[in-house]
């Protein structure tokens, strides 16, 4: 029973399993147990432990056996005229090899009243543990009427214990043992005849929510089909089958059990027939709809597929065929098509009546934004929660599918994202909520940031996400509307090492509720943050390696081209060469620059930024400055949509580079006034949050102060820099102001204090673990 369920975690996409061996007891340790049992000296039981050792390989559960055994045998007894154990080793000695674990467990057994044994028969059925509730049930029903006193009589023979409100057999090898006393050819029947009788009694009206009782019951049902056996099943039993595998998948499902899901809809597939779709249309539908979901969940694009089509050839209306569409839209976004899905969810929308244009330009986005305006109150806090939930089911699925498609729009076409986000706003508004507002608000807020540079605004519009999280207690979504709010709106206002904390649980979140793409987009950008706070880079290129097999067991591809060019700068950085992380992805990329290819030619706007802002940070880090300088120019020809991460890190490290080329490059005032830029950016920015911002700022000024020649206001900005990136937690920021400051002190001649400031900068990089910088000249020379 217990491999059944290893087996199936290790088949489940969802679930990384990794297998410990528990060795046994050494001969010493046996030595000191049995000594200590029998309360003998070491040198009297020696031999007798050394033989026990020996038959039950050091197996602590088989070594309390075999002494049971041999006390049940006579070959081991107690002496009351020399009050202490005695026995002969000989006769110990003899014991088969062959006899030392299950034959002695059956022997144990076998001597039990066969009432007791038919009883640890039935109770085995179930597992090693069975609720009592269970027994009590089935004691009910004349076959299992001694079932009770039974196991009471096993319990005091050691077979079987009670743990709260359950029995459970002392050791789950006991429990196979006694299974396995079932002959195959009655299986079947054993298991039926137990899951029909509880059926009957505990199952119900297919309207009603089923009983646990009832799970436990097709459990045993479904035992019996997967013996296959054929069976001639009264109409009314059948149909209940039915409907219990259904709900029993759907509650799989909730619980992110894809693998459990997909079995029973097998099983209520078995039961259901050829003719399910004329016979029980519903519960043909649901269990479509349930397969469809579990194999996205699993990571099966082919079984998400299957589902997908057969309900598109039987399903009758529209609405029986949107959750299997949205699947399906997930399914290609996941695997690499995002434009087909988008296009696909564009033409489900138009069938709605909402339209949006693929081209939009600034006029779209404002014309938006300001006719949303006109239906917000004062206190948009008190609309939202006093606003009436949506009920109009045309309205609910275009907010479902706008929900869907718009973090997939913001990859290809960001500007999009904007005019969904208003649309969704005025719908709820104007018709009412849905837990899919809540994606409304985030949007919404995120126009405000990117497209119309309000971040207070747009800050406190995301946050209003989380409100209707809670009215709706919509915990599934929990993951989905954290990631955005953190991403998009409080890496400008909060410190971004509690973000990266944050969301590394998101990620874990998501994957307790079956949320896998944003369980992927979640991991993606916590590597990405966890990089740019100064994480030591050891504990980051690990995690970069679990993810990527994660993100490619779990078929989410388009988390894994993003996640790749971040992996490959950690590695650059550490200076390792031990692993390729463009193995991982299952496809023609084997470096960046296949990478940008394959973003240009797909219009992968967002990963293109992605990609060039990695290769910008490494560029810039390895002095390879006039690389740097191309890849910051072909960020900003992108579309003006801003990426909020990477539109931080872009400004600070594009300025960075402009100082540095307006120091020794005949174009220096183009430089300047592209490093003054930035400067400008950031006293914006530090404005909403001093402690992510605040030392980037002052190393920027520092640079521009060192290109105009004002050496005393330089000179401290370089240490408002090191002491603010020093307090606020940004090792690799501090390394990098030290380092500068040490070309500073360079540049005058300061020699003492140049090696001062790189043997500190050298302490910081070690401390980010960042020995591919450490290999540059200017280090090895210290």
């Amino acid at each position: 029973m217990l491999n059944h369920y290893i087996e199936s975690f290790q088949s489940s996409a969802s679930a990384r399993v990794t297998t410990f061996n528990l060795e046994g007891l050494t001969e010493s340790h046996t030595i000191d147990l049995i000594s200590d049992s029998l309360k003998l000296p070491i040198r009297w039981t020696r031999s007798l432990a050394s033989t026990v050792h020996k038959k039950s390989l050091g197996n602590p559960f088989f070594v309390k056996m075999f002494m049971s055994s041999l006390l049940d045998d006579h070959k081991l007894s107690y002496s009351l005229r020399d009050r202490c154990w005695k026995w002969d080793i000989d006769d110990v000695k003899g014991v088969g090899i062959e006899e030392t674990v299950a034959t002695m467990m059956s022997k144990r057994i076998s001597r039990l009243p066969v009432a007791v044994i038919e009883a640890l028969i039935v109770a085995s059925c179930f597992g090693v543990r069975v609720d009592k509730g269970v027994i009590c049930s089935l004691s009910g029903f004349e076959q299992f009427c001694e079932i009770i006193p039974c196991l009471e009589h096993a319990m005091q023979k050691g077979i079987i214990e009670q743990r709260s409100e359950s029995y459970v057999f002392a050791h789950d090898t006991i429990q196979q043992t006694v299974y396995d006393l079932l002959p195959p050819e009655n299986m079947k029947d054993y298991h039926f005849k137990i899951g029909s009788q509880l059926l009957k009694e505990h199952g119900m009206n297919k309207d009603i929510k089923c009983s646990p009782m009832a799970f436990i019951a097709i459990d045993q049902i479904n035992k019996a089909r997967d013996i296959d056996a054929e069976d001639t099943i009264e109409p009314q039993l059948k149909e209940l089958i039915v409907s219990v595998n259904v709900k029993a998948a759907e509650r799989a499902i909730e619980r992110a059990d894809a693998s459990s899901a997909l079995s029973y809809v097998a099983h209520g597939k078995h039961f259901l027939g050829s003719d399910g779709w004329t016979e029980s249309y519903d519960d043909c539908l649901r269990l479509n709809d349930a397969a469809c979901l579990a194999s996205y969940l699993n990571g099966s694009p082919v079984g998400v597929s299957d589902s997908y089509n057969e309900i598109k050839c039987h399903a009758t209306g529209f609405e029986d065929k949107m959750k299997s569409r949205c699947i399906f839209i997930q399914t290609c976004a996941s695997t690499g098509d995002v434009q087909g899905a988008i296009e696909f969810g564009l033409d489900l929308l138009d069938g709605l009546d909402e339209f949006f244009p693929f081209e939009v330009t600034q006029e779209d986005i404002h014309t938006a934004v300001e006719s949303t305006k006109a239906l917000i109150s004062d206190d948009p806090r008190s609309q939202i929660l006093n606003a009436p939930k949506l009920s109009d089911q045309k309205k609910l699925w275009s907010m479902k599918l706008m929900s869907l498609l718009a973090p997939l729009v913001y990859l290809v076409n960001p500007g999009m994202v904007s005019l969904i986000g208003a649309r969704m706003i005025q719908i709820s508004f104007q018709h009412g909520v849905t837990q899919e507002s809540a994606v409304a608000l985030v949007s919404y807020g995120l126009t405000y940031i990117s497209a119309l540079n309000d971040i207070e605004e747009g800050y406190r519009w995301a946050k209003l996400a989380l409100l209707i999280i809670d009215r709706f207690k919509a915990q599934s979504l929990y993951p989905k509307i954290y990631f955005l709010v953190n991403h998009f709106a409080s890496i400008w206002k909060e410190p971004i090492q509690a973000l990266v904390d944050g969301l590394r649980q998101t990620h874990r979140s998501a994957l307790v509720v079956g949320d896998i793409e944003y369980a992927s987009f979640a991991s993606k950008a916590y590597v990405e943050r966890s990089v740019f706070s100064g994480k030591r880079l050891s504990v980051i290129e690990t995690e970069c390696a679990a993810l990527s097999l994660e993100m490619v067991q779990l078929n989410q591809i388009q988390s894994v081209l993003g996640h790749m060019g971040t992996h490959a700068l950690v590695l650059e950085l550490l200076g390792s060469q031990t692993r390729d992380p463009f193995n991982e992805y299952p496809g023609r990329i084997n470096n960046c620059d296949d990478l940008i290819g394959y973003s240009l030619k797909n219009g992968r706007s967002i990963l293109l930024r992605i990609t060039y802002c990695n290769r910008l940070f490494a560029a810039y880090f390895f002095g390879r400055y006039d690389e740097a300088a191309e890849l910051a120019q072909r960020y900003r020809n992108l579309s003006p949509y801003h990426a909020p991460t990477h539109d931080i890190f872009h400004t600070f490290y594009e300025g960075l580079t402009a100082f540095k080329l307006a120091r020794t490059s005949e174009d220096s005032l183009r430089w300047m006034e592209l490093g003054t830029k930035s400067v400008e950016s950031y006293q914006d920015w530090v404005n909403h949050s001093s402690w992510n911002f605040k030392n980037k700022l002052s190393l920027l000024e520092a640079e521009l102060y060192f290109c105009k020649g004002e050496i005393i206001k330089a000179k401290k900005k370089y240490e408002e820099a090191i002491e603010y990136s020093r307090r606020h937690n940004f090792v690799h920021e501090e390394g990098l102001s030290l380092e500068l400051f040490g070309s500073f002190h360079e540049f005058f001649k300061n020699n003492d204090e140049y090696r001062k400031c790189m043997a500190s900068a050298r302490t910081c990089y070690e401390k980010w673990e960042a020995y591919g910088l450490l290999a540059r000249d200017c280090f090895r020379c210290l």
